[in-house]
């Protein structure tokens, strides 16, 4: 787990003092007391996102997560409230209960995703426990689910797609609940479509329209532009930010410019992370230990401060060579084989931070 600590950093022109422990008790009204929860919500509702177009992803498995060992991360992330941004799909939910988030951005540039996720919020308001949710997507209760979706996405643009997902992604996520039922029983640990409390939370969300299924790239010039606008907006620190993989693709080597100027103005602060996966260069970061249930390569784990990650993205002058992979090789072990964190560093040598220090 992070250690607890008070650290003292200079940014820009002024001190920022993060202090890591005690219990949270941030709250969004506390951090933004001028706005009100509903106008925190049409605030969320209203950002606009891209245009996806069919890929090759578009498939079922895509649907799923394939990250076996992700409950490395939960005394990391537990209870950090706030804010939550991901790409992907289920796993999302997985992390965003276990930090009792309180608002949820889903964001993928494949289009099954993002409408399976459409697909399970519209679950989570309709199904009162776990149990009404995970029978939602048998194939006994067809009907009764294409019937959920109709109330919900009739009228969007997108519902005949949305109803397609529905079907395809069903046996998928059959095969992942259950063997999520295998993992969470094998490391005794407990998830959202199992644990009531953990679902509940999740449920609450849903039915507050604080859950958001967006079509977007990480890299696209739209979808997280405008959701760093929103959570500006409504007060909301960004707790976690959760990458899963997608960094390690030669694509983000180096970050891209539109990929820095997306994500380097995310409000956070001294309690936020960035969440990823690495499955590349083994040697250097192990796998963790029966992390490839899913698929035939498993994956490290590790986190990042979310304040030094948009340091780095905003004032780093290599705009050759800094990518997810150089960043990693500062990466501290720790007591659990295949999780790595990186810490802040004691101090920078480029940017205002260094400026002010001389």
């Amino acid at each position: 787990m992070i250690k607890k600590s008070i650290l003292l950093l200079t940014l820009s022109s002024f001190v920022l003092i993060f202090q890591c422990d005690g219990k949270d008790t941030t709250s969004v009204k506390s951090m933004e007391p001028g706005i009100s929860e509903d106008e925190q919500v049409s605030i969320f509702v209203s950002s606009k996102d891209e245009v996806l177009k069919p890929t090759r992803w578009d498939t079922g498995d895509t649907t799923i997560s394939n990250e076996d060992r992700l409950e490395l991360y939960q005394p990391h992330i537990k209870d950090l409230k706030g804010g939550y941004i991901g790409v992907g799909s289920i796993q999302n939910f997985l992390l965003a209960a276990w930090a009792k988030s309180e608002w949820i951005w889903l964001t993928d540039f494949t289009r099954i995703v993002v409408a399976t996720n459409k697909v399970h919020i519209s679950f989570f308001k309709e199904a009162e426990n776990p149990v009404a949710f995970r029978a939602l997507w048998e194939k006994a209760n067809r009907e009764k689910a294409r019937k959920i979706v109709d109330k919900y996405y009739a009228k969007e643009k997108d519902y005949a797609f949305i109803l397609s997902s529905l079907d395809v992604a069903r046996p998928f996520l059959l095969k992942r609940f259950a063997l999520e039922d295998k993992l969470t029983k094998a490391r005794n640990y407990t998830v959202w479509h199992t644990d009531l409390e953990q679902y509940n939370h999740l449920r609450n969300l849903a039915l507050k329209n604080r859950i958001r299924a967006l079509n977007g790239d990480i890299m696209g010039k739209t979808t997280i532009l405008e959701t760093v606008a929103a959570a500006r907006k409504m007060g909301v620190k960004v707790r976690i930010i959760y990458f899963s993989n997608a960094e390690e693709y030669n694509i983000f080597r180096p970050y891209p410019a539109q990929f820095r100027t997306n994500w380097k103005d995310v409000p956070v602060d001294e309690k936020s992370l960035i969440v990823r996966t690495i499955s590349v260069h083994q040697k250097v970061w192990p796998w963790a230990d029966e992390s490839h249930y899913s698929t035939k390569r498993g994956f490290h784990y590790s986190i990042q401060y979310a304040d030094d990650f948009t340091y780095r993205l905003a004032h780093n002058p290599d705009k050759k060579s800094f990518h997810v992979v150089t960043m990693m090789h500062q990466a501290k072990k720790t007591k659990e084989p295949g999780f790595t964190i990186i810490e802040r560093p004691a101090s920078y040598s480029y940017g205002p931070a260094a400026k002010k220090e001389k």
